[in-house]
């Protein structure tokens, strides 16, 4: 079993936040022309955060 040092924890708990889905009022408010995140990761194809 690995262990979770306090900075990578922080790194991915920063990384799991910025990844959220893009509000639904915003695509409300944009007529559906915004309908992904750009900053919407998968945690295996990006190699910013490593596990």
């Amino acid at each position: 079993m690995s262990k979770k040092t306090l900075p990578k924890k922080k790194r991915l708990a920063a990384a799991t936040k910025r990844a959220k889905p893009v509000p639904a009022w915003i695509r409300l408010r944009t007529g559906n022309e915004v309908t992904v995140s750009r900053r919407q990761r998968n945690w295996r194809r990006s190699a910013s955060v490593k596990p």
